[in-house]
């Protein structure tokens, strides 16, 4: 973890090419060293693995009984091995089926995190470069102002700061037109900010991360998907298409209702047309080895280095009434290359969490990694409900509330 939290604050300066907007070259405030942070802290036991996890199926079993959720599955992975990994609640209402860590889910906009992550592969092998520009590999992408379309980089995509106006054409997207259709249309959307100075969140934009990925390599985005990450970290259900999901035997099943009262939906197709922003399906267990990378412990996957770039704040955001703003301890928020980063006041000092959401076909997903208590949690959902938005702090809660003296921590395999 220690190479990634380097990496994440080292200053990236990349060349400019012509007047096009760098990328972010500042450290930003709240983004301190936090290993200097740890030297002044007092040494502590890690939470038994007994009396945490009791905790934290606890919460979830209540929730079922509450009627809160239908089912969801949860991983909590240290960077010395797994914590925590299972389901709850059912895979489809009226129905015995119930989740367990192998149930496939649709991760919705945690997709994003792993676009920014193949993006940090094929940098590792010179394929391309944080600030190409876009329009060099995809003709067919022009904004209104000629000027614009030779600006806008690949770090802009990723870090929704192209200049485009919030949510552009997310319509057409679930509209399930192609990316390379939505992108012959950009050119009568006039922009909302200079480009590379203000966050903007898209979908339809973003997902054109993934076209450019698939004109550099001449290889698809499943099939990247496949050979970059989820074949090399032994994710074995993951997958970015309709037919996977649809043909997969043990899948969780959308839910809309409520209290208790919760009915099966079907399984959409869209978003599979934007895999980038919101297409890929992965069980639980996918998700603790996606984890265990995401805490530095994968080099031979991903580049330190490239990793911590992808994981470095790019733009500040300033969605003030978001969930996660209600947190507490909230400082600041910031926006890297598919994943968002906040810094938080807390009693053993200041830490950042690298997080992002999703909701995808009434499936609700939450992530995310403390750099303070070098701890990734996961947590997927069948259904949208309160409990996502704030599933994250109250388990890092409860992960500090439960102290022992040794930890019991089981390899991830």
């Amino acid at each position: 973890m220690k190479k990634i939290i380097l990496a994440v604050l080292i200053i990236f300066f990349i060349s400019c090419e012509g007047n096009r907007p760098p990328l972010q070259t500042a450290v930003y405030p709240g983004f301190e060293p936090q290993e200097d942070l740890r030297k002044n802290l007092p040494l502590r036991s890690v939470p038994t693995d007994k009396a945490f996890i009791a905790a934290v199926e606890n919460y979830f079993e209540t929730a079922i009984q509450n009627g809160q959720i239908i089912g969801a599955a949860v991983a909590i992975v240290h960077k010395d091995g797994l914590i925590y990994e299972g389901g709850f609640g059912k895979r489809k209402a009226s129905t015995t089926l119930f989740v367990d860590e192998n149930t496939v889910f649709r991760i919705g906009s945690l997709s994003k995190g792993f676009a920014g992550i193949l993006g940090a592969t094929l940098v590792d092998e010179g394929s391309l470069a944080w600030d190409d520009l876009i329009y060099k590999r995809i003709p067919e992408f022009k904004l209104s102002d000629p000027t614009h379309t030779q600006q806008v980089s690949l770090a802009h995509l990723l870090s929704h700061s192209s200049g485009m106006p919030y949510h552009t054409y997310t319509n057409l997207v679930e509209a399930k037109l192609s990316l390379i259709d939505i992108a012959k249309q950009l050119h009568s959307v006039e922009n909302l900010q200079p480009i590379g100075q203000v966050f903007s969140y898209q979908n339809a934009v973003f997902a054109l991360s993934g076209t450019y990925y698939e004109a550099v390599t001449n290889k698809d985005m499943p099939t990247l998907l496949k050979e970059k990450l989820f074949g090399p970290l032994g994710m074995e259900s993951a997958s970015a298409s309709y037919e996977a999901m649809a043909h997969a035997e043990n899948i969780a099943y959308p839910h809309k209702g409520g209290n208790g009262n919760w009915w099966a939906q079907n399984i959409s197709e869209k978003y599979y047309n934007a895999i980038a922003a919101g297409g890929i399906n992965a069980s639980i267990n996918d998700m603790s080895k996606w984890l265990y990378l995401l805490l530095g412990q994968r080099p031979d996957v991903v580049n330190p280095e490239s990793l911590g770039a992808a994981l470095s704040p790019q733009i500040a955001s300033k969605d003030h009434y978001r969930y996660y703003n209600k947190w507490s301890g909230h400082n600041t928020s910031y926006y890297g290359f598919g994943w968002r980063m906040h810094t938080f006041d807390t009693p053993q000092g200041q830490d950042t969490l690298i997080h992002h959401g999703g909701y995808v076909n009434a499936y609700r997903s939450e992530i995310a990694v403390s750099q303070l208590e070098d701890l990734g949690i996961c947590v997927l959902f069948n259904s949208p409900n309160s409990l996502s938005r704030n599933c994250i702090p109250d388990i890092l809660k409860l992960y500090k509330e439960s102290q022992i003296e040794e930890k019991n921590l089981a390899p991830i395999q």
